[in-house]
């Protein structure tokens, strides 16, 4: 776990402290920290690159002041950082992951407070800090929606987007999945419900866990989950999270982690659960 946010005393804490979890022993320990405060960017793993045996990489987000423009390689404690973005592609709260040998980078805004100025492009960004540009997803510009990679495409489902004649957040159901070399996204079954800030995770090539996020002002935060048949383009129900929030999900030796998030407004959890993927799959 690196980086992210939390909230004391009613204020806002960005944070670079990095923790890793020895899924044998149970137990945190903490590592080199991030070199500056960082949340809402794009993490991803590699399967080779600069360093040996692959890395997590991270890119964009936000610092607390400004949109963080480089990519960071982490493998083993060790940390190398990068320049990975111009100035005009700053985001946070976008959706992508690590795809061959780039990570794509698809929607988000400058600020995350800036819901207004949530875009719609998409990016592919190499080790080196090159630049390609992609499909525009379609609908609009959208920040917080649950994505993961899996057969080699991209795929993003709901999340937010700022409703100009009523000058408000509105939720959306939208689903879609994008390989690298397409030129147009591929439109999927929608959500069964609008939602912001769930999360996806990969089980397989052939099924994705959506869980958690904000339905709206008056459900609140849920804890529902769906598994997406990505050949058959449904969902079906899932074991739900075993609490309501905005989470954050890994997949890691057959076991899918439920890690932390928002479990209320101005709020954070410490809560860590884990379930054998072979237990969600029945």
């Amino acid at each position: 776990m690196a980086g992210g946010t939390n909230w004391a005393g009613g204020r806002k804490n960005w944070l670079r402290a990095v923790h890793v979890l020895d899924p044998v022993k149970r137990t945190w320990e903490a590592v080199n920290g991030l070199g500056q405060p960082l949340a809402y960017g794009v993490a991803g793993q590699s399967a080779t690159g600069m360093m040996a045996g692959g890395a997590l990489v991270i890119l964009g987000g936000f610092t607390g002041e400004q949109g963080f423009l480089r990519q960071i390689w982490m493998e083993n404690g060790s940390r190398l950082v990068r320049d990975a973005l111009p100035a005009t592609d700053a985001r946070a709260l976008a959706a992508g992951g690590w795809i061959g040998e780039e990570m794509i980078l698809c929607g988000g805004s400058r600020d995350p407070a800036d819901l207004a100025g949530a875009r719609r492009d998409t990016l592919a960004v190499d080790a080196r800090g090159n630049v390609r540009r992609l499909a525009d997803r379609p609908g609009p510009g959208f920040v917080s929606s649950g994505y993961a990679v899996a057969a080699n495409q991209l795929f993003v489902f709901g999340g937010a987007a700022w409703d100009v004649e009523g000058k408000s957040v509105r939720n959306l159901a939208d689903a879609s999945a994008l390989r690298p070399a397409d030129k147009a996204w591929r439109q999927l079954r929608t959500l069964p419900f609008a939602v912001r800030g769930c999360t996806a995770a990969a089980l397989s090539d052939e099924r994705i866990y959506l869980a958690g996020g904000y339905k709206g002002d008056e459900e609140g935060f849920t804890d529902e989950a769906f598994i997406y048949d990505i050949g058959r383009d449904e969902y079906r129900p899932a074991q739900p999270l075993p609490y309501r929030a905005m989470v954050s999900l890994v997949v890691c030796d057959g076991f899918l982690y439920c890690l932390g998030g928002e479990d209320k407004k101005q709020s954070r959890t410490d809560a860590a659960f884990r379930i054998a993927i072979a237990d969600l799959l029945k």
